[in-house]
């Protein structure tokens, strides 16, 4: 029975996998024509936050669905692919990858950089994990305030440490 049980938890797995795939391209799809439509100057105001509706419901399906496949593979026991790298980089990164969305809220980051710490790691693993992190510190975080990020690093450990004024869960 046991068997029987972790065989329907990796079809499971597989289905999630499968699925967030053959979702992505459609997805991506509609997002790029939806951008193209409301660059129109043909669009009445009634017209233009339909397509911002559009816009702003596709990505946040098009996050989830990268976020289901993520941990699916993290589930799987994904080969990580290790490179040296200065931490503060792949923060900075990130932080510009969401600047439309931290100057649109008008949110203050304090990022203390002062340290360049460099360490061992997976940079797109670990990136994927920071943008979740702060486009949830940017979701939840009243507009005008600040997320604070830290990082600590000793022998063993690189720690992240990123913190709002949300209302929390």
């Amino acid at each position: 029975q046991l068997q029987y049980a972790d065989e329907v938890n990796r079809l499971k797995d597989d289905l999630l996998i499968l699925q967030s795939h053959e979702t992505k391209t459609p997805l991506t799809s509609i997002l790029g024509f939806a951008e193209l439509l409301g660059e129109s100057d043909n669009l009445n105001e009634e017209e233009k936050q339909f397509v911002k509706y559009i816009l702003d419901g596709g990505n946040e399906l098009l996050k989830n669905t990268q976020k289901t496949l993520l941990l699916c593979q993290l589930k799987k026991g994904v080969e990580l692919s290790l490179s040296s790298v200065k931490v503060n980089s792949i923060v900075k990164k990130c932080l510009q990858t969401l600047e439309k969305q931290i100057s649109s809220k008008h949110i203050q980051i304090n990022f203390e950089q002062s340290d360049n710490y460099i360490t061992q790691l997976d940079i797109q693993l670990v990136s994927s994990a920071i943008l979740n992190l702060l486009e949830n510190a940017i979701q939840h975080s009243p507009e005008g305030h600040t997320i604070d990020i830290h990082i600590t690093q000793n022998e063993s450990e690189t720690g992240f440490l990123i913190s709002d004024e949300g209302p929390g869960i």
